[in-house]
């Protein structure tokens, strides 16, 4: 799938991310930091089916990787842009179609 932004054309398959390894996996407060986004925003972004994480610990935490913490820039980044996160998860489900 590819998206126009400013006159350039940036390609967001989610292909695109499967080059990143799985180095660590983060909790939801960590990926948080690291993203600049609240717990509450990565939570709605799973809720709405933006982001899976990528494996839950025993006592039900989420954890999620870097391919995650990539997807979830790649996502701030398109709705900086001017995207919606409807917009953004439409994109995203015609992507895998």
């Amino acid at each position: 799938m590819i998206v126009q932004e400013a006159g350039s054309i940036t390609d967001v398959t989610e292909e695109a991310l499967t080059h990143i390894p799985l180095k660590r996996l983060y909790k939801a407060g960590e990926l948080s930091r690291r993203t600049g986004l609240t717990r509450q925003a990565l939570h709605q972004y799973v809720l709405m089916g933006l982001l899976e994480p990528d494996d839950v610990t025993k006592g039900g935490q989420r954890l999620f990787s870097d391919r995650a913490e990539a997807l979830v820039k790649l996502i701030r980044r398109m709705c900086e842009n001017g995207y919606t996160l409807k917009d953004v998860k439409d994109i995203f489900i015609k992507s895998r179609a």
